[in-house]
C-alpha cells in the first residue's frame, strides 16, 4: 500500500460514519458529553460551596481579630489609666502641701524672684493636671455633695445649711471620676 492510501484508510476508519456513507449513526457530540457536563456542574457547585465556606471562615476570623484588637487596646488603656491614677494619688499630697506652703509666704516676700519661680512651678503642676483631665473639686460656697465632699465637721455659720464653709483637704476628679473626695467643714444654722 502506498503512503497516501494508508493515510486515507486511517482517516476513514477514524472518522465516524454517517448514514450517507453507509455506516452506523453515532450520537452527536452534545448528547455524548451531557453526563460529563452534569458532572462538571456538580463539581462547580461543590467548589462554589467550598469557596463560600472559606469566605465565611475568613470573615469570622477577621471579625475575631478586630474584636481581639479592640479588647486588647481597651485593656491597655485601662491599665494605663489605672497606673496613672495610682501615680496621681501619690502625687496629690505633694501638690497639696506645696499649695499650703504657698499660702503661708509672708506678704513682704511675695514679690521676691524666688517666690515668683515657685509660683511658676505651681502653674506647671496645674498644666500637667489639665493634660490628664484632673480637676480640683470646688468646695467653699458649694452645696455639700457626698459624691464629691467628705464632711469632717460642722460649724455654725450665717450661710445656708449644708453649704461648705471651709476646705480642710482638696479633692480631685480624673475624667469626671472622683479619685479623692474633698474633706470639708459644713455650715449649720445658728440656734
Amino acid at each position: 500500500m502506498t503512503k497516501e492510501k494508508k493515510i486515507k484508510t486511517e482517516n476513514q476508519s477514524a472518522s465516524p460514519k454517517t448514514a450517507s456513507q453507509g455506516g452506523e449513526i453515532k450520537e452527536s457530540a452534545p448528547e455524548a458529553h451531557q453526563p460529563m457536563a452534569e458532572k462538571n456542574q456538580k463539581k462547580i457547585e461543590e467548589l462554589e460551596t467550598k469557596c463560600q465556606e472559606y469566605l465565611n471562615g475568613w470573615q469570622r476570623a477577621k471579625a475575631d481579630y478586630v474584636n481581639f484588637k479592640n479588647d486588647t487596646e481597651k485593656r491597655v488603656k485601662d491599665i494605663i489609666e489605672y497606673a496613672t491614677a495610682g501615680m496621681i494619688l501619690d502625687l496629690l499630697p505633694v501638690y497639696d502641701h506645696y499649695k499650703l506652703a504657698l499660702q503661708h509666704i509672708p506678704a513682704d516676700q511675695k514679690s521676691a524672684d524666688w517666690i515668683q519661680g515657685i509660683g511658676h512651678i505651681k502653674r506647671e503642676f496645674e498644666e500637667f493636671f489639665k493634660k490628664l483631665e484632673i480637676e480640683e473639686i470646688k468646695t467653699v460656697g458649694e452645696k455639700f455633695n457626698p459624691q464629691f465632699h467628705e464632711a469632717v465637721s460642722h460649724e455654725e455659720s450665717d450661710q445656708d445649711e449644708d453649704v461648705v464653709i471651709k476646705e480642710v483637704k482638696s479633692g480631685y476628679t480624673i475624667k469626671g471620676q472622683v479619685i479623692q473626695p474633698a474633706k470639708v467643714i459644713i455650715g449649720s444654722s445658728k440656734k
